[in-house]
């Protein structure tokens, strides 16, 4: 049995009555439990705590759980049926929690389920000075299951590089907003067993209320943490997601296999890419970008040195408005999908990329002339010629995509692939003289994006 979400109160009704007509054999297949109820609080009848309860208890073998309204779950007469349950389960290994109060300190520190993965999002109802909550306030709460939880995904969080609470057994972090300076130590001290696993962060670093963007602020801060790593380092990543700017400053020194950069359209960051590139040195990189004509830097964001190891390339290119842009022209020519795919293409010669996806979308709400523009090129766009004309630049290119899409919210709905096969290999009638581009249908392009993990 897959997941089972319960959206509203007919649905657990429903669950429940099919469940309890066959207990012995319908509750071992019962694994994963979505609670997503938005509108039950306003609709909750007599017993609804009860069933929820009678669900979990009886679910032995649940091993999955998400409360994703928690602010109306908790409002459920009798919810402490609900919280005796979970409590009482040992099979739970996952939990996720949409936000952090006191109900839900409670089940933590309670729970007597050995914990891999815990989950806590939004921390408002928490008192904190700015959003924001000390990772050493969580720590009687999530201290004992540090032991087991291989997974963390934590809200706004300061960190204190001088904290002795460690999660040694922690493979992936996942931090919405370290609301201080980016701290390596602090990371380096707290996750010692990240080596070979996943880290997730994003820094918003505000001092006395203004942004950390000064180049010589973020500098010193990233020489800070750079010295901390002759002392103790992580030797790599398998996966790294973060902003350029919070990277730079992190001066992370360890290789990583996939780095997925999101960059901001407020501040300059071509310089923190190309520094975090020669850190890091992917082998996979999902750049998204926002572009104001073909001269953009981000496009040569990519050093030598880095090129020549990389093979996999997701590049995303959000355009924006000439006006938006201090100092850019606003001549029409720079817009043009045809001069952007050329660049990039020659750009990317010198690589030895084997899985190319190129993305370049807009936004109807940011330019209505741009979006205007973007849509008349898209009509006369010949993708298949330049999917052949990427493959004859790549030498060892055998797989390219491309995402044209007007409206970025839908991310590669209209992704087309092409299989690029050498010397005409697999291709009846096909010359050996070059490179022959085959196009993939729909579902085999989706899937070779999630496979090669080219999807941002």
């Amino acid at each position: 049995m897959g997941p089972i979400i319960i959206g509203h109160e007919h649905s657990l009704r429903l669950l429940h009555r099919f469940v309890s007509a066959d207990p012995t054999n319908r509750y071992p297949y019962v694994r994963m439990l979505d609670l997503s109820i938005p509108c039950l609080y306003a609709c909750a009848g007599e017993g609804t705590s009860q069933r929820i309860a009678d669900i979990i208890q009886q679910s032995t073998c649940l091993e999955t759980l998400f409360l994703r309204y928690c602010d109306f779950l908790f409002s459920l007469p009798d919810f402490s049926k609900v919280v005796a349950a979970i409590n009482a389960l040992t099979s739970l290994r996952r939990i996720r929690f949409n936000m952090w109060n006191d109900q839900v300190t409670s089940i933590v520190r309670h729970m007597q389920s050995p914990i891999r993965r815990l989950e806590v999002g939004d921390i408002s109802q928490v008192e904190t000075d700015d959003d924001c909550i000390a990772l050493s306030r969580l720590e009687p709460v999530v201290g004992p299951l540090a032991a087991t939880i291989e997974a963390l995904h934590l809200p706004s969080v300061y960190l204190h590089p001088g904290s002795p609470f460690q999660f040694p057994r922690v493979r992936s972090l996942g931090i919405d907003r370290s609301a201080d300076r980016p701290s390596l130590d602090a990371l380096l001290r707290m996750f010692p067993g990240l080596s070979g696993g996943s880290l997730s962060i994003a820094c918003h670093v505000f001092v006395d209320g203004d942004p950390l963007n000064e180049d010589a602020e973020q500098t010193l801060v990233r020489s800070e943490n750079r010295d901390r790593q002759v002392e103790r380092s992580w030797t790599h990543l398998d996966r790294l997601d973060a902003d350029p700017i919070g990277l730079y400053m992190l001066g992370l020194r360890c290789p990583v296999r996939v780095l997925n950069l999101r960059c901001s359209p407020c501040w300059t960051q071509e310089p923190h890419v190309v520094e975090v590139l020669r850190d890091t040195k992917p082998c996979c990189l999902r750049l998204s970008a926002w572009v104001s004509d073909t001269r953009s830097a981000f496009i040569d964001s990519v050093p030598p040195e880095v090129a020549q190891r990389m093979t996999h390339l997701s590049l995303n290119m959000a355009l924006l408005a000439p006006s938006a842009v201090s100092g850019r022209s606003t001549h029409q020519d720079e817009f043009s999908i045809t001069a952007l795919l050329g660049r990039v293409m020659h750009v990317l010669k010198s690589t030895r990329l084997t899985h190319l996806h190129v993305a370049i979308t807009t936004d109807p709400a940011a330019a209505k002339q741009l979006w205007t523009d973007f849509m008349l090129e898209i009509r006369v766009l010949d993708l298949n010629t330049w999917a052949a004309q990427f493959a004859c630049a790549l030498p060892n290119l055998r797989f390219i995509a491309f995402t044209i899409d007007p409206y970025a919210a839908f991310m590669y709905t209209f992704a087309r692939g092409w299989r690029v096969m050498r010397d005409g290999a697999a291709v009846p009638g096909a010359s050996s003289g070059g490179p022959v581009v085959e196009l993939l249908d729909y579902y085999a392009t989706r899937q070779v994006l999630r496979d090669e993990e080219l999807v941002l």
